[in-house]
């Protein structure tokens, strides 16, 4: 349900981006285009699922994650969380966005990276904020169970 709700959120946010730089494509395209550039994270996930299979481990810290300096703060989970999500699949996936998009609006170089750098970060801090409010919520302890 997730991945459904995110494939027709990026191709709204995109579409809607594309239009106000100038774009004329069509939201029925700029769907398709978004599903197809979906397909690395089809991938990474199948190599995941190899690499937890052949290793017999889970995987510790995805993306960049492992970059981050170990902490308890506010920041340090944002950022732990943010740069879980930037991989190589991610950078593959905005390219063919680009490509893709590029294509489908006839917009220059310019404004069409314009327009998926803003949809892949705003999607990117959307996801983070998630993740970070579930790692806040993740250290909730009740203390004392509520008696009516």
């Amino acid at each position: 349900m997730l991945v459904w709700f995110g494939w027709l959120l990026v191709s709204g946010f995109v579409h809607l981006l594309l239009t106000i730089l100038g774009g004329r494509g069509e939201l029925g395209t700029m769907v398709n285009i978004v599903a197809w550039a979906g397909l690395p994270y089809a991938l990474r996930d199948l190599v995941r699922a190899g690499a937890m299979l052949t290793s017999k481990q889970l995987i510790q810290t995805t993306g960049l994650a492992g970059f981050t300096p170990a902490g308890d703060g506010n920041i340090s989970l944002f950022l732990i969380s943010a740069l879980a999500l930037i991989d190589i699949y991610l950078i593959w996936h905005s390219v063919l966005l680009v490509i893709g998009t590029r294509a489908g609006s006839k917009l220059s170089l310019v404004r069409t990276l314009t327009g998926i750098l803003v949809t892949v970060l705003l999607a990117l801090a959307l996801q983070a904020s998630i993740g970070y409010g579930a790692a806040k919520l993740s250290d909730l302890r009740i203390i004392q169970p509520i008696v009516y």
